[in-house]
């Protein structure tokens, strides 16, 4: 009997010493749990929602959706791409800022950030204040062109041809208020002949007036001019940068023609709105970057006719300062009226 009991008092120990060592184990495991780095937990939301300023089909919607297939495939979540065109964008904005059931990301365009709040008297947001950029995708550039039965090969060709015959002068823009308007004053203002901006609904129906002579002359964004170009409709006579394009090395630069543009502050770029979970910030700006390492999406965002060119937060602030200030002097020596 006294065998019996020593064996049982044992037994007991041990049960109470595993039950110890188990338990001491599981505390370590959650110590090391809290331990470690928050931007190592879990970030990604079960849904995120892409919102975009122009409709379906577009330029800037087709490079969204690439932007929506990356954080589905990094974050392994939902992305859900919605399309609020209207009033250059500023709808789009404006919705983004307002309480939603899912977090928000607004895919925007340099002229949502960086030209609305100079064109529009309430644009319903300030693009530094209310917004986090996340970073650059793309950026795309700008041209002019001329119907081929202008026979200007330049801008300065073309602004003297305008000064004799007015109708020259006579410019097609895809939207009232847009950066090309003011390229288009950029150049008149240059060679001393006032251009008349000429506003579209998009760069389609301008093309298609462009190819039909119906309108002489258009600043676009280049890619939009490739097909009547390649047709010999068009001729590009133009390209807002600096030095050529290495897409359009036979394009003068507007440089050239003694005219500055900032045409790498052209961009498409993701934001989230003020008040974002700053976990989430930081998986989305890591997200953003990781996207240019997926196989074959450099080549899916360069197939849009843009250029993939990712750049980071900070960089993207900067750019879009730079832009805004640059445009609004460009807007105030046009003349143009907030609308």
């Amino acid at each position: 009997a006294l065998r019996a009991l020593r064996a049982l008092r044992a037994l007991r120990a041990l049960r109470a010493l595993r039950a110890l060592t188990a338990l001491t184990a599981l505390m370590g495991l959650m110590l090391a749990m809290a331990a470690v780095p928050a931007a190592a937990q879990p970030t990604a939301p079960s849904q995120l929602r892409v919102l975009v300023g122009f409709a379906p089909g577009g330029g800037t919607d087709v490079v969204s959706r690439i932007y929506a297939d990356g954080l589905r495939e990094l974050m392994k979540t939902t992305v859900i791409v919605e399309n609020k065109p209207g009033a250059g964008g500023a709808i789009a904005a404006q919705t983004a800022l307002q309480p939603a059931a899912m977090p928000t990301i607004l895919f925007a365009i340099d002229h949502q950030v960086a030209i609305l709040q100079h064109v529009m008297k309430t644009p319903g947001f300030d693009a530094e204040r209310d917004f986090i950029p996340l970073g650059r995708v793309v950026t795309y550039e700008m041209c002019m062109a001329v119907h081929s039965s202008v026979t200007a090969k330049n801008v300065a060709e073309f602004a003297s041809a305008a000064k004799s015959e007015a109708s020259l002068a006579n410019v097609a823009v895809p939207a009232p208020g847009s950066n090309a308007q003011f390229i288009a004053h950029l150049v008149g203002s240059k060679f001393g002949v006032k251009m008349q901006p000429v506003p579209y609904r998009g760069a389609a129906p301008a093309m298609a007036d462009l190819g039909g002579g119906q309108i002489k002359a258009a600043v676009m964004p280049c890619d939009a001019f490739n097909a009547l170009a390649k047709a010999g409709h068009v001729r590009l006579i133009g390209y807002a940068g600096e030095t050529r394009s290495a897409r359009y090395p036979d394009v003068p630069a507007m440089q050239e023609a003694g005219l500055s543009l900032p045409s790498a502050n052209s961009f498409l770029a993701a934001y989230a709105p003020k008040g974002t979970d700053a976990k989430l910030v930081a998986a989305l700006r890591q997200a953003t970057k990781d996207l240019f390492t997926l196989p074959g999406m450099v080549d899916r965002l360069n197939g849009t006719g843009m250029v993939a060119a990712y750049a980071s937060a900070d960089d993207l602030a900067r750019y879009a300062k730079e832009a805004s200030a640059f445009w609004a002097e460009q807007v105030k020596s046009s003349g143009f009226v907030a609308q």
